[in-house]
C-alpha cells in the first residue's frame, strides 16, 4: 500500500491530506515492509548516462524516459552515477558506475543493465559512490566507497567493499538514506536516527564536525522521514515538524529567519511550518510538500531548481511556494533539478536540464514545472545527480 494514494484520497474527499494518513510516508529512497505490497510496475530512466546509470543497456544520454529491462519493480533509489531498485519478490538490482564496488556484485565493472545483489531486501539507498540496504529481516548492510567511513564498519584502513557487509548486529532497522559521502538509518520502532561518514559541515547532526566510521545517534526522538542530498539533511518528526542540518551555503537548510544567513548547522534546526508530508534534499537545494498539497523550495536556484519561475542566483533561505493551483503529492530532487508528481499521478520537472534529466525531450532548462510525457499512472519518482527515474503501472 502506498500511503500517498491514501493521502490523495484524503485530498479528494476533504480538500487536503490528513497528517495521520500522510505519516505512513517513509524516508526518500527507503521503504518498509508495507511498501513491498505496492502494485509492481515498469521502471523508466532518463538524463545523464555516461556510466550506464539510466539502466537501459546503453551509455547514450536520454532526454526522454526509456524503459529499463524487466518489470515487477516496486522501489527505485538513484545515486550520483549508479542506481538500485527492488522488485516485488524482494530481489535487489543495481547498475551504473562501479569504480568503488558500489553495485555490490563483487566486481569493479560498470553495468549498463541491472545486476542482482544476493539476498532479500526491503529498503535501499544510493549515495555518491556507496550503497545501503535493509534486508527483510531488518539487518543493515553497506557496500562501495569508504574513504570517510561511510560504510560504518569501523575499518581503520577505510577499504572499499564490493559486496554487502553488515553494520552491527541489530535487526530493527527500517529506513536508510545516503548523502554524497555519508549514511543515515532509522529505527522507526523507536524513532531513533543514526548517522556516519563525512561530517565536514556537521551533516551527522552531532554538534561537531568529526567524521564517524560507525553509527552515532542523532539527538532527538520521534524521527520519521528523512533525506540527504549532497552535504545536508532534511528530516520530519511524527508531529509533522521539519528539521535540517549540515551545509547551508545557499540557504538549503531553510531555517534562517535572516534571508542573508548561510551559516552551516551541526545540530538539527527547525524549519517554519507544520504538517510536512514529503521531503527531498538535492545537492544544494531542498523541496517539501505539506498536507495542503502545496510544494515549497529553498536553497540554490541558479538553474531554476526551486520551480518558482525565477533563477540566476535568486537563492532562498526559507521555504518559498511554487506558484499555481496544482496539487502535488510527491517530490524528488537531483543535483540541480526537481521532479514532482501531482494528484493525477503525472510527473513534472524543473531546473537543470543539460543532460535531459527533466525528461521533456530536449535539454532546455526550466524554472517552473513542465510536464513529462503523457502517462498518468506514475507510482514512484527518484532523482539524484543528473539522472531521473520513475515507476509506472504496466
Amino acid at each position: 500500500m502506498d500511503i500517498r494514494n491514501d493521502c490523495l484520497k484524503s485530498y479528494q474527499d476533504k480538500g487536503s491530506w490528513s497528517l495521520e494518513d500522510a505519516m505512513g510516508q517513509l524516508c526518500t529512497g527507503t521503504w518498509g515492509n508495507e511498501y513491498l505490497q505496492d502494485v509492481p510496475g515498469c521502471l523508466y530512466g532518463w538524463g545523464q548516462n555516461s556510466d550506464g546509470q539510466v539502466g537501459d543497456g546503453t551509455t547514450i544520454r536520454r532526454s526522454s524516459p526509456v524503459q529499463i529491462p524487466s518489470s515487477q519493480w516496486v522501489r527505485i533509489a538513484g545515486g550520483d552515477f549508479h542506481a538500485a531498485a527492488i522488485k516485488s519478490d524482494s530481489t535487489l538490482w543495481t547498475w551504473g558506475k562501479n569504480n568503488h564496488g558500489q553495485l555490490g556484485d563483487d566486481t569493479a565493472t560498470p553495468r549498463c543493465s541491472p545486476v542482482q545483489v544476493p539476498g532479500c531486501w526491503k529498503g535501499v539507498a544510493a549515495g555518491g559512490y556507496h550503497t545501503l540496504g535493509v534486508k527483510t529481516d531488518g539487518t543493515l548492510w553497506v557496500w562501495g566507497h569508504n574513504n570517510h567511513g561511510q560504510l560504518g564498519n569501523q575499518d581503520p584502513l577505510k577499504d572499499d567493499k564490493s559486496t554487502p557487509i553488515q553494520v552491527g548486529t541489530a535487526c530493527n532497522w527500517d529506513c536508510v538514506t545516503a548523502g554524497h559521502q555519508s549514511s543515515y538509518a532509522l529505527k522507526v520502532c523507536n524513532g531513533q536516527m543514526w548517522a556516519w561518514g563525512i561530517n565536514c559541515y556537521g551533516q551527522l547532526g552531532r554538534n561537531n564536525i568529526i567524521d564517524r566510521s560507525s553509527p552515532v545517534q542523532i539527538p532527538g526522538n520521534n524521527w520519521y522521514a528523512f533525506d540527504s542530498g549532497g552535504e545536508h539533511v532534511l528530516a520530519t518528526k511524527r508531529d509533522g515538524t521539519l528539521w535540517s542540518w549540515g551545509s547551508n551555503t545557499f540557504g538549503q537548510l531553510g531555517a534562517c529567519r535572516d534571508s542573508g544567513s548561510t551559516t552551516h548547522r551541526s545540530s538539527p534546526v527547525q524549519i517554519q511550518g507544520f504538517n510536512w508530508v514529503d521531503i527531498s534534499a538535492g545537492r544544494e537545494h531542498s523541496m517539501a510538500i505539506n498536507n495542503e498539497c502545496d510544494a515549497y523550495g529553498w536553497g540554490s536556484n541558479r538553474l531554476g531548481q526551486l520551480g518558482n519561475h525565477v533563477n540566476c542566483c535568486c537563492h532562498r533561505s526559507s521555504p518559498t511556494i511554487i506558484p499555481g493551483t496544482r496539487r502535488w503529492v510527491s517530490v524528488a530532487t537531483g543535483a540541480n533539478h526537481t521532479l514532482l508528481k501531482d494528484c493525477e499521478n503525472r510527473i513534472w520537472g524543473h531546473g537543470n536540464n543539460a543532460d535531459g534529466q527533466m525528461g521533456v525531450g530536449c535539454i532546455t532548462p526550466r524554472s517552473s514545472p513542465y510536464i513529462i510525457g503523457a502517462l498518468t499512472c506514475w507510482t514512484e519518482i527518484s532523482a539524484f545527480g543528473d539522472s531521473s527515474y520513475a515507476i509506472v503501472c504496466c
